[in-house]
């Protein structure tokens, strides 16, 4: 064997050697992990990983999906576009613009998937008669009635990571709190609605129910 073949099979062995002692981390492609996004309180990712914000509205986020030493790979979250939306080191989103943009957490090239914000006027999805009642009196000062009683929340628990936001129309007449408990103040009329916003953005608005306070 010529001293040139010898060498070229010298280097052959070591690498073979260098090879198998190598960790099978080293040797190995990384695991890829797709990134998914939920609000805060809902175990639920976001439907389609897209979501619906008003300007001027916040939403609370956090992601799953992400390897379990996350905590060494997170840079914090971003935004394509902080014109549009910001996001802070929790992950509360705020809508700033209409328009479109993307937020993620960044955790290296690894991990993929980020949350599409969508930021405009409220979706609507359509107006539902599920306050029950229409209209109801109140005797005075301090009587209350509970809308919430007919079921209205428990109905829409259906929907995981809904939030409900009650409103009167004239506080100076009754208020509501955030269970639909109604209150009279002073006599006279007043509005109360009711507005569902899904895990997605979207809004159902509850047909209103008229408080007259005699």
């Amino acid at each position: 064997m010529s001293k040139n073949r010898k060498i070229l099979a010298a280097l052959s062995a070591i690498a073979l050697i260098v090879a198998f002692a190598m960790p099978a981390s080293k040797v190995q492609a990384a695991e890829k992990y797709t990134i998914s996004y939920a609000l805060q309180e809902s175990e639920t990712p976001v439907e389609n990983g897209t979501y619906s914000m008003g300007v001027g509205e916040k939403a609370d986020f956090k992601f799953t999906g992400a390897p379990d030493n996350w905590k060494e790979l997170f840079k914090g979250w971003k935004s394509g576009n902080t014109a549009v939306a910001t996001v802070n080191s929790n992950g509360v989103v705020t809508a700033k613009s209409q328009g479109t943009v993307y937020i993620y957490a960044d955790l290296g090239s690894n991990c993929t998937g980020s949350l599409k914000i969508t930021v405009g006027g409220e979706v609507t999805l359509g107006t539902l008669n599920c306050i029950s009642l229409e209209h109801y009196y109140l005797d005075g000062a301090g009587a209350e009635i509970d809308l919430n009683f007919y079921g209205v929340l428990d109905w829409f628990d259906v929907y995981k990571g809904a939030k409900c936001t009650w409103t009167s129309s004239d506080e100076k007449v009754a208020v509501v709190d955030k269970k639909g408990v109604v209150t009279a103040v002073s006599g006279g009329t007043a509005e109360i609605g009711l507005k569902i916003r899904l895990a997605n953005g979207a809004v159902i608005e509850a047909k209103p129910c008229s408080i007259y306070v005699r």
